[in-house]
């Protein structure tokens, strides 16, 4: 910059250019300016820039700019001191919303705290009635307390009389409920013995074990022969020589619990009854001669023992077997297969339920071996016979003889109902205006007036009329009364 003087404006311009046609942008009305590279007439010195003292360009602006400037500093300054004063005013304003919030929410927890203790006066004068009202029990049972002394001790003697009382007859029916088991035991023991005795056996070929040579080859050729029935398509050798066999009276049953024996028999040879064979002498011997050559006879006898030995069995021991079984099912040859099934496992069915109520362990029970479970019921070592209360539900059926149990339960061509018909047959219909029996006195001697009764009958046969009659209406009441809880249990049990 020293081409500009001390004074102001630049002494000398030095103005380079390069071609003639840059003498076109000089012009004899203005020069132009270094820094806005627009031609100017008027330049200011350096002085007068750094002083302010120069005006705008267009020259309609009159103020200079030291005169803006100094304008622009008492603005800026206004603007300070109007911001401060707003400042201050916020902050007062935002104080003051702050305080009345305060004040607000100070004078709700008041009317809080004024109802928290409206309500707890109310509750300590509640307290206080109740506490007077306790006191004022109180106080009369301490009086009465004096009077009520003896009759604490009282009713505590007689507490003890009844625990003394209680326990001596918890024993005695303890005591009792032993002799009954004993008694029970004792008659069931009896009837199995004189009875309807079970013993086990081996079949064998004794009767011809005289036999020799050719005689013996041509006797068992024979027998074998007689033995042997063609039954559904194959031939069958029915007999059961060699094989383990359970024996209740005389009759017998395998002892591996197969009965098809019946069955195929059955088939074979037309239906007769057991109980109408031939009279007689001739009879009797025929009756022997057919049961002696067919199993079926057999067996069907000694279903039927067993069908009644139960029933008493079960009446010695108070129980209701689950399945209904008439004495009279097994005396005929007449039944079907699924029949014939249906009624075994309904006799094995009722016979695991008696040795279930007796104490036995089901898991070592076979279902279908009839007179073994029976001979099980009466070992101590597995049951204990003719016992009272709970059963234990731990020792039950695995699944293999649960299934060989029920399997035939529900076959059949007849339904339940068919044979509930045929039990009600045995019931006789009593009038409704019948006298209550006498009650049974027992007469010196362990007689009653029923045995003098039937003695009588037995000496006298033209008194037997009345008193038969007197008999009969008391044997049908109590077949009434039998008739009436069997219907009861069935619609209980729905069996």
């Amino acid at each position: 910059m020293d081409l500009i003087s001390e004074g102001g404006a630049p002494e000398n311009f030095h103005i380079s250019f390069g071609n003639e046609e840059d003498d076109s942008n000089l012009s004899g009305t203005g020069q132009r300016c270094p820094l806005c590279c627009y031609s100017r007439r008027h330049f200011h010195c350096k002085n007068c820039i750094r002083n302010g003292d120069f005006l705008h360009s267009s020259h309609h602006l009159l103020e200079r700019f030291s005169e803006k400037q100094l304008r622009y500093k008492n603005l800026k300054t206004a603007h300070a001191t109007l911001e401060n004063k707003c400042v201050q005013l916020l902050t007062r304003r935002r104080l003051v919303c702050q305080i009345r919030a305060e004040i607000k929410q100070k004078a709700e927890n008041i009317q809080n705290i004024r109802r928290l203790m409206e309500l707890r006066r109310a509750n300590v004068t509640r307290l206080q009635d109740l506490k007077k009202e306790l006191h004022e029990s109180n106080r009369s049972l301490r009086i009465k307390l004096p009077q009520c002394d003896k009759k604490v001790r009282i009713i505590g003697d007689y507490v003890l009389s009844k625990l003394d009382e209680s326990e001596r007859r918890r024993e005695c029916l303890t005591e009792l409920q032993e002799k009954l088991r004993q008694l029970k035991r004792d008659h069931i023991e009896k009837l199995v013995k004189f009875i309807f005795p079970i013993s086990q056996a081996i079949s064998n070929r004794s009767s011809f074990s005289s036999s020799d040579g050719e005689s013996k080859n041509t006797i068992n050729e024979i027998s074998e022969a007689t033995r042997t029935a063609y039954v559904r398509g194959k031939w069958i050798l029915q007999d059961s020589f060699g094989e383990m066999q359970h024996i209740i009276v005389a009759p017998a049953l395998p002892g591996n619990g197969n009965y098809t024996a019946y069955n195929d028999w059955a088939t074979v040879n037309p239906a007769t009854d057991v109980s109408v064979v031939g009279a007689g002498k001739a009879g009797e011997d025929a009756a022997k001669n057919v049961a002696s050559r067919n199993p079926a006879h057999t067996i069907a006898a000694a279903l039927t023992y067993t069908s009644q030995l139960v029933q008493i069995m079960c009446f010695y021991l108070d129980i209701r077997l689950p399945y209904k079984l008439a004495y009279s099912d097994f005396c005929t040859t007449a039944l079907s297969e699924a029949q014939f099934n249906r009624k075994v496992a309904r006799l094995n069915a009722n016979i695991l339920y008696l040795c279930y109520t007796q104490g036995c362990r089901l898991n070592e029970l076979r279902p279908t071996h009839t007179l073994e479970n029976l001979q099980k019921l009466m070992n101590p070592t597995h049951a204990n016979l003719g016992r009272l209360g709970p059963m234990d539900r731990n020792f039950c059926l695995n699944e293999l003889a649960d299934s060989a149990l029920t399997q035939h339960l529900g076959a059949g061509e007849d339904s339940d109902s068919d044979d509930e018909s045929n039990l009600q047959q045995e019931w006789e219909a009593v009038p409704s205006n019948l006298p209550p029996p006498s009650p049974v006195t027992l007469l010196p001697g362990g007689t009653t007036p029923y045995n003098n009764t039937l003695h009588y009958h037995h000496h006298h046969p033209a008194a037997a009329a009345g008193t038969g009659q007197q008999a009969a209406a008391a044997t049908s009441l109590m077949t009434s009364a039998v008739a009436s809880v069997t219907s009861f249990w069935k619609g209980w049990t729905g069996k």
